[in-house]
């Protein structure tokens, strides 16, 4: 069964509401950022538009290249 970016992007989106509802059941004098980590990510400048923090491991292998640089 193949689906579009565009449900992967909406199940992405409902995974984060949902994490958004818990937390609000906590402390909410702090702010507070939402990300989403996996294998690959399409879509992510959509979510990063809408103030979320994606990451794939494309990203994080570029951070970690980035970090062995100044070390």
């Amino acid at each position: 069964m193949s689906f579009s970016w565009s449900f992967w992007l909406l199940k992405r989106r409902k995974i984060i509401s949902e994490l958004e509802a818990i937390n609000s059941w906590f402390n909410k004098r702090r702010e507070e950022f939402y990300g989403l980590i996996a294998r690959k990510i399409r879509g992510k400048e959509k979510l990063r538009d809408e103030g979320y923090f994606p990451f794939d491991l494309g990203d994080l292998e570029r951070i970690c290249r980035l970090d062995s640089r100044k070390a």
